[in-house]
Formats: structure tokens, C-alpha cells, sequence
């Protein structure tokens, strides 16, 4: 854990104002030639941070996305109270967007009847099989047996929010390093800051860099390694990267390690106790060996070409093809983006501020040429557009890329609100008439940081038949007699807007008298239910399946009457209830 003292994030750099100069030529182009040159001076790009509030200042931490959401976890250290009476539990912040940060409740806190009683240090945190680790320092105070010793311990969670230890006792301490400097009756000996990656070397097993000290040189720290074979909680010494030795860096002070790779290039990052406390050294051969295997690239701040003078503490967090680095500075942590170069060098850029956090199919499955939602979940929606990807997926998940014009997708899909919906109209790819053959399609953003569910898109369906004209009685007087109609019909139990009951319905070619009756199965008149002139067309004669008297009759056929003076029509219908 970087243990130097908090310091105030110095201001962002700004135009130097010209001050009042006697109007001497020679003067006022010095002045104009100072004033150029601070302000085309490399400068730190403007940056996101999380600030916890007075009296807290973060210190170690760790970053994880989880269901498109940042969570920062963090030491809280008041700086209002002795050491010793803080940096008990870790803060817990959340952001959509690595720009407005809400402080949840503590995440973790020391147990007062555990090992880990007095502090806790530095989180990192993995995950694997769906499931959060969460390594990090615990510090004691059991008189008679340690004193402010430093070990690892492991706690669980499936959500982020709650966490749980795992086991009663540490996981990983100096007792297990035989190279190592270990003194129980002393303050001094470091055993902190751990940060666990998988093996590239064996993936099913993990490595764990941590801050030591050697038994060789114990004024200095030192970066170890150790190995997991693949159990997370048991862990085995490797050795020391010599290569962060005092005699390597000149520092006295190398601690909170961390280690990232890009395109076969391993980066091993970590503060020192120097006026610019971040150094690094980068390999392409094994991101644990010997000193001749790393070359030694200096100070971040030299590579950037403005100071980090108070930056320590850093961290790489991978968002799909996005990196950010983050470090502690002052009273806050501050992400930015890292720009890659065309070596090993890089650069930091202000982070997006537009940011995709879900996509999703409102219907997994459609037919061709049916309508479809896509439903676009976005932070600050009026600083960019949506741009993806397209990939059919055949049955062992297997992605080829989709040309979006073949699909009829933009590459930039514009957004009007946090949640939006892109209409499309659903295509297979490739195009073909086959009646059988369905499309798997998902999108993913194009910088990989949010994947939309799956769609399935079928063969288009047939044409539905139309639609029968509409079953609504004339308003007003009847049509006139010079319009003929080619016959009168009759229909049984037809489902009107006009309730949740069938009605009868009958038509006629030209207005008349007409009596309609339901009767049952022996013909009996059962409910009359019009007598009278009705006009040409449709007429809606509702029916509540009750007889004359009320009564709502028994399940069964049944059967409706239209008398239209010489002419009968009949129809069957059933009563359901």
C-alpha cells in the first residue's frame, strides 16, 4: 500500500497572465515569448476523478465493471484522526461513466476478533466463474503474538455489495517466503498492496505481486511473486523480481504493483519513493523473470512529458478494446484513457464522456421483414452516438462479421434520451428465399464495452388474409335503395368492440323487416332478439347468451334465425360459459 502522506492535487495548468510591463520592445517580446511557451508546454489532460468527501482521502484501490456499471473500492483514510484509529474499512463508489460518482455505504470493514483487526489495506479484486475476489492487506494489533503485521486475506461476493471473508485466517503471509524479511516484534516489515492476474504461462493459474521486504536488505521494499495452481485461497513463494530491488531502482520505497499487457507487451507498473513516483519497465518474454528479461523505461512523468509529482498508487482497468490508467492523487482518484503509440510509449486522454451501458432486443425472436426494437441504454445521450457491430452467431457460438449496410443498421446510431429505441426492420444474412434458414445476430459496440442479447431472425411469414370490413351499424338514416348489394348473410357468435360478450351480426342487401331469434337444439325460440326493419348492410344485434327470461343458458349449440320475409338465414354458434 503507498504510504505517502496526502498532498493537495495541484491546479490544472492555465494561461499564464502577462503582467504590466513598460512598453520596452525588447520587454514585451520576452514576455509574449514566455507567455508561448508555458502554454504550448506539455500539459495533463483533463481528467475524470472520485472524490470522497472531507475528512476521507482514498489511498489503494481497486476498479471492476460489473452489468455495465464502475465500482471503485478504496481505502478511507480520515485524515482527522491518528493512523491507528482509521483506514478500517474500504469506501465503495459507483459511476456509469467514470464522471459522476455516487458513495455508497463501506464495502468491507476490519473484523475486531479476527486477524485483520486493526487495518484494512489495498484491494484488488478478480473475477472468476461468475463470482468476486477480493484480495487484500489486513493488518493486526494481537499483543503478545504480532504487531501490525501485514498479511493477505480473501473475501467473496457475488454482487460487489456484500462480501464475506473466506476462511478465519490469512491466505498468503511472510511466514510462506523464505526469502523474506519477517519480525514480529517490529512495525516495519512490509507484506501489502497484492495484485492477482491469471498465469499467461498456464491460464488455470493465477499470480500474485505483492510489496516485501528482502532478508538481504531490510531497508528497502521489494516486489515478490507468488503462484496459485489454480485453488484462489492457496498460494506458493516464486521469488523476488529483483528487478524492483533498491539496487535496480535506487528507491528505498517500491510498492503497489501492478501488471498489464498489450499486443505481446507486459507492463510492470509501480510507485517508488522518487520525486516522480511512478516507474515502469515493460517485457516481451515473461512478466515474472529475471532482471536481464525487463528494460527499464524511467519515470511515467517522463514519458508523458509534464510531472506526476504526487500521483502514486496506479491501476490499469480494461473495458473492452478501452484502457484507463488510474492513481491516486491528493484528495481524489483520477481515471483517464490511455492512448496507445506505435511502440511501448502512450499517452493519457480525457475519458469518454458519451458512454453505451446496455444494449437489448425488446423481441428475441422475429420474422423477416418484421419490425424490431433495438433499446439503447446510454449515459450523457447528447455527447454521441451509438456505434456498432454486427456478428451472426452460428450454433456452437461461433461470431462472423455482418456488413451493416447488408442488414440495413447505420454504423452510428443516434440516441435522443438515457433510453432509446432504434427501429429495425429484420433481415437474414445472407439474403436468400429459403423458407427454413434462420440468422442469430448480435451487435457489440465498437469498442467491445457493452454485447446486445441475441436475435433470432426467421423466414418471413405469409401475407395474413384481410381483414373483415368492420362490424358497426350505419349512423344516421339508412343508405339508399340505389345501392344493391349481392346477397344478405348471417354470422354467429362474432367478437365486437362493443364488450367482452359475442353479438350476432347480420347484413342485408337491402334495407327490410327482419326478426332474429336464437333457438336450441329442438328449435325452441330461446331469445328474440330483433324485430324490426333493419337498414342495408351490417347490423350489430349484441347477445349476452341469456334467454328471454334472463337466464344465462347452459353450455351447448345452438343455433340464430333471420327471417327476411321469404328469405331465412341460419348459423350455428356454441355457448362457451
Amino acid at each position: 500500500m503507498a504510504r505517502r502522506g496526502p498532498s493537495e492535487s495541484p491546479p490544472h495548468p492555465e494561461v499564464p497572465a502577462l503582467r504590466a510591463l513598460p512598453l520596452h520592445p525588447s520587454r514585451t517580446l520576452l514576455a509574449l515569448c514566455v507567455a508561448l511557451a508555458c502554454w504550448c508546454a506539455p500539459q495533463a489532460a483533463r481528467a475524470s476523478w472520485m472524490i470522497p468527501g472531507a475528512p476521507y482521502r482514498p489511498k489503494d484501490f481497486a476498479v471492476i465493471k460489473k452489468d455495465g456499471v464502475f465500482h471503485l473500492f478504496y481505502i478511507r483514510n480520515n485524515v482527522q484522526m491518528p493512523l491507528d484509529a482509521t483506514e478500517t474499512d474500504f469506501g465503495h463508489a459507483i459511476s456509469n461513466d467514470l464522471w459522476i460518482w455516487q458513495q455508497l455505504p463501506p464495502a468491507f470493514a476490519i473484523d475486531a476478533a479476527g486477524w485483520d483487526n486493526l487495518h484494512v489495506w489495498a484491494p484488488h479484486i478478480v473475477e472468476s466463474d461468475g463470482l468476486y475476489w477480493m484480495f487484500y492487506t489486513g493488518v493486526s494489533d494481537l499483543p503478545g503474538e504480532y504487531n501490525h503485521t501485514q498479511r493477505t486475506g480473501l473475501a467473496v461476493s457475488s454482487d460487489l455489495m456484500t462480501w464475506n471473508r473466506v476462511g478465519d485466517e490469512p491466505i498468503f503471509s511472510a511466514k510462506a517466503v523464505p526469502w523474506g524479511w519477517r519480525n514480529d516484534a517490529s512495525t516495519q516489515p512490509a507484506f501489502r498492496d497484492p495484485f492477482v492476474m491469471r498465469d499467461p504461462a498456464e491460464p488455470s493459474h493465477w499470480l500474485m505481486y505483492y510489496t516485501g521486504n528482502l532478508g538481504t536488505d531490510t531497508t528497502a521494499t521489494i516486489v515478490g511473486v507468488a503462484r496459485s495452481q489454480g485453488e484462489i485461497a492457496e498460494w506458493k513463494d516464486v521469488k523476488p523480481l529483483l528487478i524492483t530491488g533498491q539496487a535496480m531502482t535506487f528507491n528505498p520505497v517500491t510498492e503497489s504493483p501492478h501488471v498489464f499487457e498489450r499486443n505481446g507487451l507486459w507492463y510492470l507498473f509501480m510507485t517508488t519513493s522518487s520525486g516522480q513516483p511512478l516507474s515502469f519497465y515493460t517485457t516481451t518474454t515473461d512478466p515474472i523473470g529475471d532482471p536481464p528479461a525487463w528494460t527499464y523505461r524511467g519515470r511515467l512523468a517522463t514519458m508523458l512529458g509534464y510531472s506526476t509529482h504526487n500521483w502514486f498508487a496506479s491501476e490499469v482497468l480494461r473495458d473492452g478494446t478501452r484502457s484507463y490508467f488510474s492513481f491516486v492523487s491528493g484528495d481524489r482518484i483520477e481515471f483517464r484513457e490511455i492512448l496507445w503509440g506505435s511502440g511501448w510509449q502512450f499517452s493519457l486522454v480525457q475519458p469518454p464522456f458519451f458512454h453505451v451501458k446496455a444494449l437489448s432486443w425488446v423481441d428475441s425472436t422475429v420474422a423477416e421483414a418484421d419490425t424490431v426494437a433495438l433499446r439503447i441504454t446510454s449515459v450523457n445521450y447528447l455527447s454521441g452516438q451509438a456505434r456498432v457491430n454486427a456478428f451472426a452467431v452460428d450454433s456452437l457460438g461461433q461470431e462472423t462479421p455482418i456488413p451493416l449496410d447488408s442488414l440495413g443498421i447505420p454504423s452510428a446510431i443516434f440516441v435522443t434520451a438515457d433510453t432509446s429505441d432504434f427501429l429495425w426492420v429484420a433481415k437474414r444474412f445472407p439474403s436468400t428465399s429459403d423458407t427454413t434458414s434462420v440468422t442469430r445476430i448480435r451487435l457489440r459496440t465498437t469498442d467491445e464495452t457493452v454485447v446486445s442479447d441475441l436475435i433470432t431472425v426467421g423466414p418471413p411469414q405469409p401475407e395474413p388474409p384481410p381483414p373483415p370490413p368492420p362490424f358497426e351499424p350505419p349512423i344516421g338514416a339508412d343508405p339508399p335503395e340505389d345501392k344493391p348489394f349481392s346477397g344478405d348473410r348471417l354470422w354467429g357468435a362474432v367478437r365486437v368492440p362493443m364488450g367482452d360478450r359475442p353479438a350476432i351480426v347480420v347484413e342485408l342487401g337491402h334495407a327490410g323487416e327482419a326478426r332474429v331469434s336464437v333457438h336450441d337444439l329442438q328449435g325452441r325460440v330461446v331469445r328474440e332478439l330483433a324485430s324490426r326493419r333493419l337498414p342495408q348492410g351490417v347490423s350489430v344485434l349484441p347477445w349476452d347468451g341469456r334467454d328471454a327470461s334472463g337466464r344465462r343458458l347452459s353450455r351447448g349449440v345452438y343455433f340464430v334465425r333471420a327471417a327476411l320475409g321469404e328469405r331465412t338465414l341460419t348459423a350455428r354458434i356454441v355457448q362457451l360459459d
